[in-house]
């Protein structure tokens, strides 16, 4: 099997199945915009929000290595400076999100000890939402930036690259602004049916 199809395997694989173990947390009937809400259903099952959310940041790891070394070849043509941006961005990006799995974790733990704990869970509950909103919006400028070069260099899939850098741009945005709110829904899901889409094309060629 060659390194593009090995590629393409990987982003079919662990790009949809992140997504998934995020619903798998606790937390997916909570208000996203309510810290408390979200750290009581987080101390239902500490284990499982711990569990779930660090197996979905390793798989994002996964597409993350995926993805940015299939880019590495955008690196000699036209842009190619800015694909080695945007290949730097997605890297340090999935290294800043991994704080927000450890800190989810940390909050729940916290959370399942009691009312006395609370307020501290609560903290912990905003640091990972500190560092979630930080490393996942890098990590999409940096999607968007290798789908753009992409585009303009004429590789790979036009709609599916196309989507990628919209989808990728909404999270940017979503990020900055609203990281709790429902419009993340777009560049998560967005993102990892888009990217499994590339993934395909890749182990099908």
């Amino acid at each position: 099997m060659t390194n593009r199809k090995i590629i393409g395997l990987i982003l079919l694989i662990t790009a949809p199945l992140s997504v998934l173990c995020w619903f798998m947390t606790p937390v997916t009937s909570a208000d996203q915009a309510d810290t408390m809400a979200m750290v009581m259903a987080a101390a239902t099952d500490p284990d499982g929000m711990k569990i779930w959310a660090l197996i979905a940041m390793v798989l994002t790891i996964f597409y993350v290595t995926a993805f940015t070394r299939w880019a590495k070849h955008l690196e000699s043509e036209f842009l190619g400076p800015l694909a080695s941006v945007g290949r730097l961005h997605m890297k340090v990006g999935v290294a800043v999100a991994i704080g927000e799995a450890v800190f989810m974790g940390v909050s729940a733990k916290a959370a399942s000890a009691g009312a006395p704990m609370m307020a501290t869970a609560a903290e912990y509950w905003g640091a990972s939402i500190g560092f979630g909103s930080a490393g996942f919006g890098i990590l999409f400028l940096g999607a968007a930036v290798i789908s753009i070069v992409a585009l303009i260099q004429k590789v790979g899939n036009k709609i599916i690259l196309g989507g990628l850098a919209i989808v990728s741009l909404v999270g940017v945005y979503g990020c900055a602004f609203d990281y709790s709110g429902d419009i993340m829904i777009v560049p998560y899901l967005g993102s990892a049916l888009l990217l499994a889409a590339h993934g395909a094309t890749l182990f099908r060629d």
